[in-house]
């Protein structure tokens, strides 16, 4: 097991930020991807 997970709420704040992050960059890059078929099928 990771010595990381038994850290206080220093670390896991961080890994939230990093985690909500990586979700929203995900997220962006999903939505240009669907809007690039869709503009893509119209064209």
């Amino acid at each position: 097991m990771p010595a990381s997970l038994l850290r206080d709420s220093g670390g896991s704040r961080r890994l939230l930020v990093s985690l909500k992050f990586r979700v929203a960059l995900a997220a962006t890059l999903l939505a240009l991807l669907f809007y690039g078929f869709y503009a893509g099928s119209l064209g």
